[in-house]
């Protein structure tokens, strides 16, 4: 089950009000819910913005 914070919500909000046509990195640990969020995120901007997404994780050392 993925539970989604209600922080997320607010975050979608935020950037979509901005003035920034910046990009947006979501950096952390492994299996942390980033590309979950990721996710959340493009689906809630695609409807007003251009959006992607590149997934850079490397993938464990070995």
């Amino acid at each position: 089950m993925i539970c989604i914070s209600e922080d997320w919500g607010g975050l979608a909000a935020a950037l979509l009000e901005s003035d920034l046509s910046e990009s947006v990195y979501i950096v952390g640990a492994t299996d942390t819910g980033k590309t979950t969020l990721c996710r959340h995120l493009l689906g809630k901007a695609a409807a007003e913005t251009r959006t992607a997404c590149v997934d850079c994780e490397r993938g464990s050392p070995g």
